[in-house]
């Protein structure tokens, strides 16, 4: 497989819909001069974000097979975490203002959906909403382990007295994460357990979301190399997200390290995870305070936890279930027809 292309906003050129970048048509022509180079049979679109590349595609190359990767479905998380900056006795207006984008938003995911020859999602939960959509030919391919986990030994996760959050920190569901860390959760756990200390480690974040960790007393870093000692140093990656979509590569990474995870309903949605046995499920600031004291005072607890969810994501989202389901799509493709170039 080979990867052509990367597209983000263009600077000073807004985005023309809520979830789909401008692509200038210069790079889209230089985009179908590249795939036509490879004269290919089946081709993957890496998320709606660059659908009128797929479009492009689509047009000029109809016999080829077009796949769209939906990391998330994108109208649903960006009503989500638009109304979630509202408090929530305004989200009501929050969902009114925020309709017409919305509108767009769904609009476009059903674009991708009638152009594609084949949708994959990463979790069975949006396999559902993309056929509840239209879509027909929907395959779960689960997200990768990151391809640093394997450098970890994955015998026994020694406790550490870090509450470790991790994530893209200009991501807005992170910022609420960490602001209900920093406000709610660490004040509730430094009345009983004052030895612990939250570390929050993740990238790009901004003078806001710095100055509120550290001047709490809590400790920062920023766009690390390596996370790997991060999560040596943990207790437990905690996990308060309220909003968002796709799987977290976060909780898989956690998990694949054996490093025990405390978190939201939200934060592990998709994964198939069973609290008390992968996991500790938390909602409110008292629950997180709580879980955090029962693996501070319990070994075995975090322990088990840790090795329980160590083998359960090697399972489901190792290289092996991800080759299967890469296979399974690709068969339900076939019989793919012979190659539509001269």
């Amino acid at each position: 497989m080979e990867v052509i292309g990367s597209y983000a906003r263009v600077p000073g050129q807004p985005a023309r819909r809520p979830t789909v970048a401008y692509v200038a048509p210069a790079e889209i022509d230089a985009t179908i001069a590249a795939v036509a180079e490879l004269r290919p049979s089946v081709v993957l679109i890496e998320g709606i974000a660059v659908l009128a590349v797929a479009e492009a595609l689509r047009r000029t190359m109809p016999a080829v097979k077009l796949i769209v990767d939906f990391h998330n479905i994108e109208s649903a998380l960006y009503r989500d975490i638009r109304c979630r900056r509202w408090p929530w006795w305004l989200r009501s207006l929050g969902f009114v203002l925020v309709a017409r984008a919305v509108l767009q938003a769904q609009q476009d995911d059903a674009r991708a959906i009638a152009l594609a020859d084949q949708i994959w999602t990463c979790s069975a939960e949006d396999a559902a909403a993309a056929r509840a959509m239209g879509a027909g030919s929907v395959v779960v391919v689960p997200n990768p382990i990151p391809a640093w986990c394997a450098s970890v030994d994955s015998g026994r996760h020694e406790r550490g007295s870090d509450i470790l959050f991790v994530g893209q920190l200009g991501y807005a569901p992170n910022k609420g994460a960490v602001r209900m860390l920093v406000t709610a959760i660490m004040p509730r756990l430094k009345a009983s357990h004052p030895e612990l200390q939250l570390h929050v480690c993740g990238r790009e974040p901004n003078a806001r979301l710095r100055k509120l960790v550290t001047s709490a007393g809590h400790r920062l870093t920023a766009n690390p190399v390596d996370v790997a000692p991060a999560y040596a140093q943990a207790l437990a990656a905690v996990i308060p997200l309220a909003s968002g979509g796709g799987t977290r590569i976060k909780v898989i990474e956690a998990l694949a390290v054996g490093c025990p995870v405390i978190a939201t309903g939200k934060a592990v949605e998709g994964l198939g995870l069973e609290p008390g046995v992968h996991y500790l499920a938390a909602e409110r600031p008292d629950d997180f305070a709580r879980a955090i004291g029962k693996l501070a005072e319990d070994d075995a607890l975090g322990q088990r936890l840790g090795e329980n969810g160590r083998v359960l994501v090697q399972r489901r989202f190792g290289a092996e279930a991800r080759q299967a389901a890469i296979g399974e799509a690709l068969a339900r493709l076939e019989p793919l027809p012979p190659c539509p170039w001269p």
